[in-house]
């Protein structure tokens, strides 16, 4: 017991401190996304409203809520941001410990924990104004508290908590609002009780944000406009295999083309739509080509190898690290191929998320909030390896 307690010390104390010489030593320029989460801080400071001053429902509102309260608290200073995310990604680390544990055994949980301490890519999501933190924050609760439930006979406040935090991780980000529907679906015949209040539960938190959309916009938005613009910027003409690192975005496409520019006059509800049937009649004009690019973006989403022009130093720490992880993680995935009905959660998350991004936007940054799964497979493929290389040699 007090060997355990203190290896988990000893990996919070490694969160802590690789995060604050980071934060310490790196100050990221706040340009486009970061920039409107500030934006929409500082407006809600200032009382008005959940806005960028343009758009009312582009971003879901619990990050830039988050970052609103810190600047209360601590003034308009992104390092306590940061310092806060530091505090979360600690969290993470239990959740992640806990996670692995009730999923495999206590060394899984402990050794899939200090991967996320020492995960380069969650050490550099520290320093950023962006969702990543808080997201994955909300996300694994939402999928521990799931996990427990479905283990557990007696498991309504479980299912309840569960839902309550899938709807804080969509306020976060937008990708998972479907698992909770998944889940409804695949667990509604062994616990149709509990899972009613999981789904009253998601519902309930994301009611007042569409409620607010409607009176703002007069048009059902449950979640944000932001979805057509996303996915015509991952599914246009303009897009080449080629190019696959450097996939020019839309806003610099439309400086030499027309093909983006939208009737005039078109609120933001209108523009969603308008981008969302381009993109779709994209799809359905070009069928192949759309498939093609599903597959990039497939290969965009899982490689170790980052294809975006990064420094070759930051790609070598990326493939020795995730490089590390995704193929011992896919081993472990297939040694437990006899009991994947035990891990249905695990692998509908990856799978949802590795489609989701075959559709929209596609990026490393994206697979980042999955990864804790993949260091809970991993961790397993090792402790397995090493106990039977152990027993063998006894």
């Amino acid at each position: 017991m007090k060997i355990k307690v203190l290896l988990l010390l000893i990996i919070f104390a490694l969160c802590f401190f690789t995060r604050f010489i980071y934060i310490k030593k790196v100050n990221t320029p706040i340009i486009n996304d970061a920039q409107d989460y500030i934006i929409i801080a500082d407006n809600i400071i200032k009382g008005q409203g959940i806005t960028n001053g343009i758009n009312w429902a582009a971003r879901p509102p619990a990050y830039p809520l988050f970052v609103a309260s810190i600047f209360l608290v601590a003034g308009n200073n992104t390092f306590y941001v940061k310092i806060a995310q530091i505090v979360i990604s600690i969290v993470i680390c239990f959740i992640i410990y806990l996670l692995g544990k009730n999923l495999f055994s206590e060394k899984v949980g402990i050794l899939s924990s200090l991967f996320f301490a020492l995960d380069p890519f969650f050490v550099y999501s520290t320093e950023l104004i962006l969702t990543e933190v808080l997201f994955t924050l909300f996300f694994l609760a939402f999928l521990l508290f799931l996990e427990m439930g479905i283990r557990k006979k007696d498991s309504v406040m479980l299912f309840l908590i569960s839902g309550l935090f899938a709807g804080l991780a969509t306020h976060t980000r937008s990708t998972p609002f479907l698992l909770p529907v998944i889940f409804a679906i695949i667990f509604f015949k062994s616990k149709p009780k509990n899972i009613v209040i999981f789904l009253v539960a998601y519902l309930l938190v994301l009611a007042p944000w569409t409620i607010r959309n409607y009176k703002k916009l007069h048009h059902f938005v449950p979640l944000s406009t932001l979805g057509g613009y996303n996915l015509i910027d991952a599914n246009n003409p303009f897009l080449k295999l080629s190019e696959l690192g450097n996939w020019p975005t839309m806003p610099d496409l439309s400086k030499t083309t027309d093909y983006f520019n939208p009737p005039p006059n078109l609120d933001e509800v209108g523009l969603n739509k308008y981008y969302t049937n381009l993109a779709i009649s994209f799809i359905i004009k070009n069928p192949f080509r759309a498939l093609m690019l599903s597959f990039a973006k497939l290969i965009k989403f899982w490689t170790p190898w980052p294809f975006f022009p990064w420094p070759t130093s930051i790609k070598l720490i990326s493939l020795a690290s995730h490089g590390f992880i995704i193929p011992l993680a896919i081993a472990g995935i297939f040694l437990q191929k006899t009991y994947w009905k035990n891990y249905t959660v695990a692998l509908v998350v990856l799978i949802y998320f590795t489609v989701f991004h075959m559709v929209f936007c596609s990026m490393i940054r994206y697979r980042i909030p999955i990864m804790p799964y993949m260091y809970i497979f991993a961790a397993y493929t090792i402790i397995n390896l090493w106990e039977k290389y152990v027993k063998q040699n006894d």
